[in-house]
């Protein structure tokens, strides 16, 4: 009796072991199954995020002309342009530049290390029709960042895992025994209750996981058209188009709206599902909307009409109603734009039918919306700093600093146009080299000050005596190039005769009267020269003449005297 027991505790004894064992085993099987398909989707997931953010990347600061000039010009420092990168893609850790090494690949190309991943980018025009060919944008990007954004805890960057993306390889972190399968292998009836309960839930998991997957994937490629919006430089419509998206983005949003600060009032600039015909002629006062943001990042306004209808006035607020269905209105997300500690823009999401339409998820999607148009705004005034600044700096390399007269590199240019159009129209042109009589005795007894502001006066009054369609320039020291369009020699003596007069007018700085005069020699085209070096040298050997001689002007004719 007790052989026959102890015998059947042995069977049930081993049965249990054996079953306990497969059910352990094949448990084992599966989640070996499973972290190495987990490591395969994942290395889907990660290489697509990565290609679109280079696209991204790659567009929105990579194809423009603000930043091919910049990177092109010698001396420029255009690592400024670079810092939006971080800020805008928060999985970059550092943007800087490369010589390029002659090879060329269009528009940019990943490579990955052991545990860094880059993204090397060629730098275009806004047409793509030229490129940086000594210059390569190389971006770097945090690796662990990009898997805790797209929810992929369980993979571990290792060089000593299996092949995952662009030459990393990388391990699932997934244990092969955890408790809940040590608890069901004691029992059959268990393992089939737990082996039930642990599909459904790892379907629930991955369905969770595709469908925050796919929200991601529909937020990216929505920045993605933001940022080709926003490059074609079309603000008010990429402030509608950021709006739109994020209206798409958020389950729970239904309309929306968008606030921008001129001067001390917000104006309404974009809406969805609302009338911004009539809503942009609402004016909102900074003291009207302080209490909505006040110093919070966010602020959710349920029943907004009970609150607007006591602060508003009664056309506005009528407005409001029509045009903007305030009535409706059960709640709105409000995330508010700063920019240097100033609100710039409201950014509104409204909801019909419940007072807590928005959770936290929301307010992450739509500050990552109210970012993008940050740096929209942040980009505008760039872009109009940069654009005067080259402005400035192309003016300067045109125009003499002194006397703000062109100079001989403008003079060169300007100059050929000049013949080549009297070449075409069949024009007389004439050249008038004009060098200071007595500029030296001003240096010399009142200082090199005084004479630079003689040469600023002197240059102004040339200025003015001669005709708009003429053209003079500084070519440098006391010695100016006048370029008379359509005249002969003969026409060009009026001019002369103007010029000496008003030069030998008495200067008077400081409480000294100063004079200086002028000696002009006159070149003609095309009788004494085909090119405009040929006529400044003639018009030059001309004046040098008048200086011997002790006269005002000479002509080439007097040349052969």
């Amino acid at each position: 009796m007790l052989k026959s027991v102890g015998s059947i505790n042995v069977r049930r004894l081993l049965a249990f072991l054996i079953i306990f064992s497969a059910v352990l085993s094949l448990l084992i099987l599966l989640n070996l199954r499973y972290a190495r398909t987990y490591l395969e989707r994942s290395s889907e997931t990660f290489k697509g995020f990565v290609e679109l953010l280079a696209n991204a990347i790659s567009a929105r600061y990579f194809h423009s002309d603000t930043t091919y000039k910049l990177v092109s010009l010698p001396g420029t420092n255009a690592e400024r342009l670079f810092s939006d990168i971080a800020e805008e893609f928060p999985v970059v850790e550092k943007v800087h530049l490369e010589e390029n090494e002659a090879e060329k690949f269009a528009p940019y190309r990943i490579e990955g290390g052991k545990e860094n991943l880059f993204i090397k980018l060629v730098i275009y025009n806004n047409d793509t029709t030229d490129y940086v060919i000594d210059k390569i944008a190389v971006v770097q990007l945090n690796v662990q960042r990009i898997l805790q954004l797209l929810n992929l805890d369980h993979i571990v960057i290792t060089s000593r895992g299996f092949p995952f993306a662009f030459g990393m390889n990388a391990k699932a972190t997934i244990p092969l025994i955890d408790p809940l399968s040590i608890v069901a292998s004691l029992s059959i009836a268990a393992i089939i209750l737990m082996y039930r309960r642990i599909r459904e839930y790892k379907i629930k998991i991955e369905l969770d996981h595709k469908k925050k997957l796919e929200r991601k994937t529909l937020i990216l490629e929505s920045l993605n058209d933001i940022t080709r919006e926003m490059l074609m430089g079309a603000s008010e419509s990429a402030y509608q188009l950021i709006l739109k998206k994020a209206v798409e983005c958020v389950p729970n949003a239904q309309a929306g709206s968008l606030l921008v600060r001129k001067d001390s009032v917000f104006h309404y600039i974009a809406t969805v599902g609302f009338d911004l015909s009539r809503l942009s002629n609402v004016v909102m006062l900074e003291k009207e909307i302080s209490q909505w943001v006040q110093q919070h990042d966010y602020l959710i306004r349920r029943r907004p009409y009970e609150i607007d209808e006591k602060i508003l006035d009664q056309e506005r607020l009528k407005t409001l109603v029509e045009g903007g269905g305030l009535k409706q209105i059960k709640s709105t997300l409000v995330v508010p734009v700063r920019i240097e500690g100033q609100v710039e823009i409201l950014f509104n999401l409204d909801n019909f039918e419940s007072e807590d339409a928005f959770n936290e998820e929301d307010v992450q999607v739509v500050t990552l919306f109210a970012n993008h148009i940050g740096l929209l705004l942040k980009r505008l005034k760039l872009e109009e700093q940069l654009e005067q600044q080259y402005k400035l700096i192309e003016h300067i390399s045109y125009h003499d600093a002194l006397t703000r007269l062109p100079n001989r590199r403008f003079l060169e240019e300007f100059g050929e146009k000049m013949l080549s159009l009297a070449r075409r129209e069949n024009k007389n042109l004439v050249i008038l080299f004009i060098d200071l009589v007595d500029f030296k005795l001003v240096n010399d007894n009142y200082g090199h000050e005084t004479g630079d502001e003689v040469l600023k006066i002197v240059a102004e009054r040339m200025s003015n005596a001669v005709r708009s369609s003429d053209f003079i320039a500084r070519l440098g020291g006391d010695e100016f190039i006048l370029i008379l369009y359509d005249c002969d020699t003969k026409g060009a003596m009026d001019v002369v005769k103007r010029l000496i007069d008003v030069v030998e007018k008495p200067i008077s700085i400081k409480g000294s009267q100063l004079r200086v005069g002028a000696t002009i020699g006159v070149a003609e085209y095309p009788k004494d020269g085909e090119t405009l070096d040929a006529l400044i040298r003639k018009a030059d050997v001309a004046m040098y003449l008048a200086k011997r001689k002790g006269i005002d002007v000479a002509t080439t004719d007097e040349l052969s005297c």
